[in-house]
């Protein structure tokens, strides 16, 4: 017997991306169009960029799509609703309702952040146990998740102004360098060294985040040290220093939200990060000493599905087609919804 196939669909910041997954989570289709190309002039995502980008590339995908499989051997489609910018998600969503209406298939709206939760279940032979506990770190978002089940997650701790891909980018476009920041930094700072005059992101004993002032550190040090820009030992320094500031304040925060989940939950025993974020080293090798002494086991994504992709969603979307959990074609799009009230 065929296994039903379920059709994603992400487009809630600057990738286009289509996967078709089966209901036992095997990867039958996937692809992505970036359009880092098309921002990095302007050193961050240009929304009304995006949305046309979105309205072209989607369809390229979907052409190329129907030369391996006919959607009228699609089961359902799954589309990211939320949170994104909201003329990318208008565009996905009206796309996944298009083929659902023509098709008479079953619709499923997916909260963004919950195809990062599933991320590190891609190619994995069985799924990170509940309860889990997840630092989510990316370009637009950065909060600790508590999943006490598939479809049921708390908020811990979230950021209160800029995420932490946010503080790579921008401190990355004030030093001159290109879009996105975050591995570009990374690589410079393998040369770096301590610059004890940036100081630190908020470091109180709460398990929110905030990285609007560190940017502020980053700017005036680099006004009152122009040749930062033309020294590249110095601008090494500067790369090293501010994701040393980073990974410090992920690392006290993350101790934090485990003694606090240890209370709530004392049988945990997986920690998760996803995200773009994820995908850098240093982080990661934090985070692995973290866990080694909190005798947790770390979870996260390989490089290929730590950025946006379609084959999260989908792995959200099968585990719920498999619940039997649908959504009427009159879901709108939401820039902005906790994960908390999916």
């Amino acid at each position: 017997m065929i296994s039903p196939l379920i059709l994603a669909i992400e487009s809630s910041c600057d990738d286009s991306c289509i996967s078709v997954v089966s209901s036992d989570f095997e990867i039958i289709y996937e692809k992505s169009i970036s359009q880092i190309d098309v921002h990095k002039n302007y050193g961050g995502v240009v929304p009304e960029l995006a949305s046309r980008c979105h309205l072209e590339y989607l369809q390229m995908i979907l052409q190329d799509l129907e030369k391996n499989i006919k959607i009228s051997d699609i089961n359902a489609v799954c589309a990211t609703f939320a949170p994104g910018l909201i003329g990318g998600l208008l565009t996905g969503i009206m796309i996944a309702k298009g083929i659902c209406h023509a098709s008479g298939i079953k619709f499923i709206p997916i909260h963004h952040l919950e195809g990062h939760l599933e991320s590190v279940n891609i190619g994995k032979t069985s799924h990170v146990k509940y309860p889990n506990l997840t630092l989510l770190v990316s370009g637009g978002h950065c909060q600790f998740v508590l999943s006490e089940s598939f479809g049921k997650y708390r908020v811990l701790g979230k950021t209160i102004d800029d995420s932490v891909g946010e503080a790579f980018d921008k401190s990355a476009k004030m030093l001159g360098l290109s879009y996105p920041g975050g591995p570009i930094i990374e690589k410079l700072a393998q040369n770096g060294r301590n610059i004890a005059e940036i100081g630190k992101p908020m470091s109180d004993n709460s398990l929110n985040f905030s990285f609007s002032g560190f940017k502020t550190n980053v700017l005036n040090y680099i006004q009152k040290n122009p040749e930062t820009l033309a020294n590249s030992q110095h601008l090494s320094d500067v790369c090293f220093t501010v994701q040393d500031r980073i990974c410090a304040n992920l690392e006290l925060k993350t101790q934090l939200a485990i003694d606090e989940v240890k209370k709530i939950c004392p049988e945990i025993k997986d920690f998760t990060m996803c995200g773009g974020v994820s995908a850098n080293r240093k982080i990661i090798s934090k985070m692995q000493d973290l866990c080694s002494k909190n005798n947790l086991t770390l979870h996260f994504p390989s490089l290929k599905y730590a950025t946006d992709n379609a084959t999260m969603i989908a792995f959200a979307g099968v585990k719920r087609y498999n619940l039997g959990v649908f959504q009427g074609l009159d879901i709108s799009p939401k820039s902005r919804i906790s994960i908390e009230n999916i």
